[in-house]
Order: structure tokens, then sequence, then C-alpha cells
């Protein structure tokens, strides 16, 4: 199968499940709403702008083997005959479209900074740039040494005998990746105020530009393995059950709004499978406390942790937290209401708890508006469609 092929099946795939209409309409509406807050707020957005615009080009950099290694077809792709450096330009050609899309929110807006709007622009197609070509060389180079006995070898006669399981580089490396281009952007938004020239930021684009050249041999000869080795990973890790009981305040809410045994079930499985999110989430609201004298940082922690929760809803779209011939099974009204309560008490416990502080201390009425439209916004779920996307049909035909 060659890269144009597999770029159009990948496409095919994404508006048949409406993931793209989803994606525009979640970027353009968050683009609209910094633009939004930018006139309103005025001098004072460009800061909250710039925490947006760096932390999004680490997430752009830091979600390669989501992109690819973890996909929902993921373990289809490994199946097939596909290239490595067919599944190379799947990963570059899906790191620039997640690029892309955050860069449209951001120009959008960035339009209220008047006649310093082209500055942020170009500030954040560098970011972006960059993120997207680090994203795929880090990924490639981690799906290299999870199949490579030479490297895991040498690693562990390094470490004294001691070693991790392979699949800790498809986290490791797309981390140093997202740092740098993080360390890098920070270190250039003076720039942006009439500063230095951004060399550390023009240094991070040469630099991902050469890695991603240099991953593309790597990726011919190791990717296609890559892919098959981290698909028989998860199998293996999944076939593992360990019991998971929602948390006192997780059992309160599900007792009081009468939630039902989806929502149950969906609380157990979230926090077996991705901890991390539970992890993030509780990071950013110790960082929200530390701040929260200052309500620009307070509101760019309630638009974080609103993304957090729109993540979260994703990740309990499909497998392996939920299969399409199960969800058939169950009532359709008792499973949108479970899955409609799960995302209110995750907006409510993160967002809520986050900005409480911050709005005793400030008493902006700005925020508490922010929170409360973030809150709505995170937790909104039309229908299980939007969450469970079919599996087992065949493949789309691409001319």
């Amino acid at each position: 199968m060659t890269a144009r092929r597999l770029i159009a099946w990948d496409g095919l795939a994404r508006r048949r499940s409406g993931a793209r209409r989803r994606a525009l309409l979640l970027f353009f509406a968050g683009g609209a709403a910094g633009a939004i807050g930018a006139a309103l707020a005025g001098d004072a957005a460009r800061r909250v702008w710039i925490e947006a615009a760096v932390v999004l080009a680490a997430g752009v950099a830091a979600g390669g083997p989501w992109r690819l290694f973890w996909r929902r077809d993921a373990t289809f792709l490994g199946r097939l005959p596909i290239s490595g450096s067919a599944l190379y330009a799947l990963s570059l050609w899906a790191a620039g479209r997640a690029a892309a899309l955050a860069g449209a929110a951001l120009l959008l807006a960035a339009a209220p900074f008047g006649a310093d709007a082209p500055r942020f622009c170009a500030f954040a197609a560098a970011a972006l740039a960059a993120a997207a070509l680090a994203s795929a060389a880090a990924t490639c180079a981690a799906g290299a040494l999870v199949v490579s006995h030479q490297a895991q070898a040498a690693i562990k006669s390094l470490a004294g005998g001691q070693s991790a399981p392979p699949i800790v580089w498809l986290s490791v490396l797309p981390a140093a990746g997202a740092f740098g281009v993080l360390w890098a952007a920070w270190r250039s938004a003076a720039w942006l105020a009439g500063g230095a020239a951004p060399v550390p930021l023009l240094g991070a684009l040469a630099a991902a530009a050469a890695l991603a050249l240099a991953a593309a041999p790597l990726a011919a000869r190791t990717l296609s393995a890559a892919t098959r080795e981290v698909a028989a990973m998860d199998a293996v890790k999944l076939a593992h059950v360990d019991r998971v009981k929602p948390s006192p305040f997780e059992r309160l809410w599900g007792r009081a709004t009468h939630a039902g045994p989806t929502y149950a079930k969906d609380v157990a499985l979230m926090r077996r499978r991705y901890p991390v999110v539970y992890l993030a989430g509780g990071l950013l609201i110790l960082a929200m406390w530390a701040a929260s004298g200052d309500a620009e940082l307070a509101a760019g922690g309630v638009l974080l942790l609103g993304a957090l929760v729109r993540l979260h809803a994703w990740l309990l779209a499909g497998p392996p937290t939920e299969l399409p011939r199960f969800v058939r099974t169950l009532p359709r009204a008792g499973a949108v209401r479970g899955k409609r309560l799960h995302l209110a008490w995750r907006a409510l416990a993160t967002i809520g708890l986050g900005v409480a502080p911050a709005l005793v201390r400030t008493r902006s009425w700005a925020l508490a508006a922010l929170a409360a439209a973030t809150i709505l916004a995170a937790a909104w779920l039309r229908d299980p469609d939007d969450l469970v996307q079919l599996e087992g049909q065949t493949p789309p035909r691409v001319p």
C-alpha cells in the first residue's frame, strides 16, 4: 500500500466517523472564543495566547504515538503489509493535520492583536511546524527502540541489569521532544513583545526538520515491525485485568444522580486504563491553587482543564474502553445518560475545584463566566455515536 493511498484511506475513515467535523468545530470554536476574549481583555490576552500556543505545540509534539501506534485501527494496520515509509508518511501527515488545526485556532484568536497579529501568526507557525516534525521523528525513534533487541540489551547493560518495558520509549521520547519544543517556544516568546530574535525557536525548527529527514531511512526499516509489535504488546497488556473501584466522591455522585451501571463501568475502566489523565488533572489543579491570585493564569488553567475533560471524552470513545458490539446491548437512554453524567462529573470536579481558590481571591466575574462556559462545553455530549466509533466494518475503498 502506498503512502498516498494510506493517507486517503485515513481521511475517508475520519470523514465517515465524523472525527474531522468534530475536530474542526472544536478548534474553530476555541479560536473564536479566544478572539472574543482577546478583544475584551486587551493586552492581558496576549500572555494567555502565548501560553496556549506553547501548550498546543507541546501537545502536538507529544501526540505522535497516539496518531500512529495507538490509533483506533492500529491493530488492523499492524496486520497489513504496509511499508515503513508509508507509515512514516501517515505519521507526518497526521502530525501536520493536528498542527494545522491548532494553528487555525491560534490565528483566529490572534486576529484582535491588530498590527502585531502577523508576528504572532509567524510564531505559532514556527512552533507548530517544529512540533509536527519532532513528533514524527520521535515516534519513529521510539518505535525503532521498541523492536531493537540490541538496543534493549545495551540499555539493560548500561543500567546494571535493570530495564523498563520497551513500550516505555513510546512515552519518553515524544515527551522529550515536546519538552524541547516547549522550552524553545517559551524562550522565544519575548520576540512577540519586540525582544531579541527567536533564535531558540528557529534552532528547534531546523533541528526538528533535520531529525525528520534523518528518521526516514530508519522508518523504512523498522516502522512496520514496530506497529505490529506495539499492537501485540497492547493485546497482552489488555488481557491482564486489575480491579479498580471508583473513588468515594465518584460513588457519591453516582448514587446522588442515579447514574446507573454504565457510569460505574466507565469510571472503573477509565481509572484503570488511563491513570495519567487523572494525574495530569491533579497536577493542573495544584498549579492553579499555587497561582490562585493571578486571574490570567487561572483562566489558562480553566481552558487546559476543559481540554483535558474533552480528551477524557475522546478516550471514552472506542476500543479498548468501549466496544460498539457491547454498547448495542445496553438500553440506549441509560447508556447516554451514564456517559453524560460521567463527563459532567469530570468537568465539575476538575474545573470547579481548580478555579475555586482563584474565584475567592480575585472575585472576577469574567473568570466565573469562563469557568461556567468551559464546564458546559467540556461536559457536552450530543449522542453516544459521537463517542463510539464502529468497528468490524469493511475497510473503505479508496480510488
